[in-house]
């Protein structure tokens, strides 16, 4: 899932956040998680200029919420 994030001040104004300083959560299988790790790592996730923050979390099930249609 990925999110926007937007700033709303106190007159109410809502703005934007840097592209640095949105969110997302993935969901992936742990095989790969080392290559999206580095490749989020080489695109400059951890320079000074983004300050970025990665958490990495085991889960057990991962389920859409979808019930199957056919």
């Amino acid at each position: 899932t990925i999110n926007r994030l937007h700033h709303t001040s106190l007159d109410g104004e809502s703005q934007g956040v840097s592209p640095a300083r949105e969110s997302s959560e993935l969901i992936v299988d742990p095989d790969k998680v080392d290559g999206i790790v580095a490749a989020l790592k080489d695109e400059g996730l951890f320079d000074d200029d983004t300050a970025g923050l990665l958490a990495v979390k085991p889960v057990a099930l991962a389920t859409t919420g979808r019930s199957a249609r056919r």
